[in-house]
């Protein structure tokens, strides 16, 4: 394990709502330790710079970036990939945690995760429940069909009717990799 010190820097305390010159040790990916005169295997001189906790984005649609979003000609792999940009970008910008409203599935988290994709740690809500006729129902007079439009059964219909149907869609979010249940009430 490999210990950092970004050493000199004006470091946020959030909780005081203060800036202090501090170092900051990492090791493994995290924050160890804050405090003046730490020492470890690595020192990166950061005066000058004032060092942040990550920001959190409480509402994304990682999945939807790059255009195509709505588009149901667009398959599902390519909308998925035009992500990967945004993500690394997202994370660049200092978003360390988004949770994700609806879009992304447990696939991309996972990518996140293992290390495949650059991106922020991921909690995704798969898809929006809702009541029939709601913001997630996509219902196609057309075509009859009435499953989401993105094209995967790793984003299961989130539409439903009454308390019974409600917990059933809970439960297929859950099966699927949900992290977070989105509802959407109208």
């Amino acid at each position: 394990m490999t210990r950092s010190v970004l050493g000199g820097g004006s470091v946020l305390d959030p909780s005081a709502g203060e800036v202090h010159v501090a170092d900051v040790a990492i090791e493994d990916g995290l924050v160890a330790e804050v405090g003046l005169g730490l020492t470890g295997d690595e020192h990166v001189d950061v005066a000058g710079l004032t060092l942040t906790p990550g920001l959190i984005d409480c509402h994304a649609h990682m999945a939807f970036a790059g255009g195509g979003a709505f588009d149901s000609e667009v398959p599902p792999s390519r909308r998925l990939l035009r992500s990967v940009p945004e993500l690394a970008t997202t994370l660049r910008l200092g978003v360390t945690t988004v949770r994700d409203a609806w879009g992304a599935d447990a696939g991309m988290r996972d990518a996140i995760e293992e290390g495949s994709v650059p991106g922020p740690r991921l909690l995704v809500s798969l898809a929006q429940l809702c009541g029939t006729g709601g913001i997630g129902d996509h219902f196609s007079p057309a075509t009859g069909d009435d499953t989401s439009f993105l094209g995967s059964a790793w984003l299961p219909r989130g539409v439903f009717d009454g308390p019974a149907e409600a917990r059933g869609a809970v439960r297929r979010m859950v099966r699927s990799g949900a992290d977070v249940i989105k509802v959407a009430m109208s």
